[in-house]
């Protein structure tokens, strides 16, 4: 391969910009199929040695309470007599040290409180990061996110190729960067990726090298939670419970940037300070969850006219007033025993659709152009809002 690369070196340096281009894209291609040629051999090694396994081993890759979706999926194979799954909580290294912290070990008191099997994946006797494939040696491995650097490396696709490596995506792929969501070589070299419905599995058809060769349809986990019976839901989520009350989610996203042009649904900035009076003027009637993008409160931090101090006071202020509260963890609970939602983060305008409940969407622009072919589907479906006066109206209606 060495030789090759310095033949096309050589190549790049005689000829025309355009042609250059067409010829590198070519020859990255072969080279993909060729990978992913190794790549399925591998795999069906792999399938061969499992299926002769007594037991088979299952990790999932997590970084935080709200990242998990695999509930159900997770229950089926610890009641199953063959398999025995394993949770890793794995640090997310871009947000700080803190927040790291702060995630691993709010998934810690998730987890233990279901009584899974999970792992820190920090040992804080030895100081070391878990070797999952020498402490646990999986044969199946399920990642949440397809993104490279979110995490350590060593928890990252490249270093399970003894394992069959699966994808249920941390959130509906709603937003038009197909590319990020359907072609980083993460997909490509899947065993399995599950995706959510026939539209995405067709995006995958038409973005990925491999032309989704590898995926199926299988709906998404994390609704399997949202029809069972009322019975089954905690309303003590919410800090007033009385049936006099309406319980509203407030969910804005964390794309506050104005030059983020590929996805830009965020009206925070100019609803904060509002939907503080919202809940003042409402004291009696409604208690407001604030349900922010986890995202949000670091995009916040670096802000120049928020800050961490300025952040942190808002934050408070949700969490500290008798008719307001702070959701920074699962939501399923919170979804149920809700009443409606006013949003403008993406994945849950799909998975509250399941709640059969009436959400709000905040329009910032032209928010349409913004969403994938199954996007603009929800999108369609929910009721909108681009003013102050059309966001009181839902409240009241």
């Amino acid at each position: 391969m060495k030789y090759v690369l310095k033949i096309m070196c050589v190549i790049k340096s005689i000829l025309p910009y355009s042609f250059k281009k067409r010829l590198l894209n070519l020859f990255y291609y072969f080279r993909f199929r060729y990978n992913y040629w190794l790549n399925h051999s591998r795999y069906l090694h792999i399938e061969k040695r499992i299926a002769k396994q007594k037991n088979i081993k299952v990790v999932f890759f997590v970084t935080s309470s709200y990242e998990w979706k695999a509930d159900e999926l997770y229950l089926l194979l610890e009641n199953s007599p063959r398999f025995i799954p394993y949770i890793v909580i794995c640090p997310i290294i871009t947000q700080g040290q803190s927040k790291m912290i702060e995630d691993i070990k709010s998934a810690e008191l998730f987890f233990s409180k279901k009584r899974y099997r999970y792992y820190n994946s920090y040992n804080n006797e030895t100081k070391k990061w878990m070797d999952v494939n020498k402490e646990i040696m999986p044969d199946i491995v399920f990642f949440a996110s397809p993104y490279r650097g979110l995490t350590l490396n060593r928890y990252y696709i490249y270093n399970y190729s003894n394992s069959l490596s699966c994808y249920i995506p941390y959130g509906f792929m709603i937003a038009n960067i197909e590319q990020h969501q359907f072609n980083e070589y993460f997909h490509n070299l899947l065993w399995k990726g599950f995706y959510e419905t026939n539209i995405h599995k067709k995006m995958a058809a038409k973005y990925a090298l491999n032309r989704g060769e590898n995926i199926i349809v299988s709906g998404y986990p994390q609704c399997d939670q949202f029809c069972k019976s009322t019975s089954s839901y905690d309303m003590s989520v919410w800090k007033n419970t009385s049936k006099s009350m309406k319980r509203l989610i407030w969910a804005p996203h964390h794309t506050i940037e104005k030059n983020n042009v590929d996805i830009s649904y965020s009206n925070f900035l100019e609803y904060a300070d509002f939907m503080l009076e919202v809940a003042d003027n409402y004291f009696d009637k409604i208690q407001i969850a604030f349900k922010p993008h986890p995202l949000l409160k670091y995009k916040l931090y670096a802000h120049k006219e928020w800050g961490k101090d300025k952040t942190d006071n808002y934050f408070e202020c949700w969490r500290t007033r008798t008719n307001t509260q702070l959701e920074e963890g699962n939501y399923v609970d919170l979804f149920m025993t809700s009443d409606g939602m006013v949003m403008d983060s993406i994945s849950f305008m799909a998975e509250y659709l399941f709640t059969k409940k009436p959400s709000l969407f905040m329009v910032a622009g032209n928010t349409r152009s913004n969403f994938n072919d199954f996007g603009k589907l929800v999108f369609d479906l929910l009721y909108k809002s681009d003013s102050k006066e059309t966001l009181l109206y839902f409240i009241d209606k």
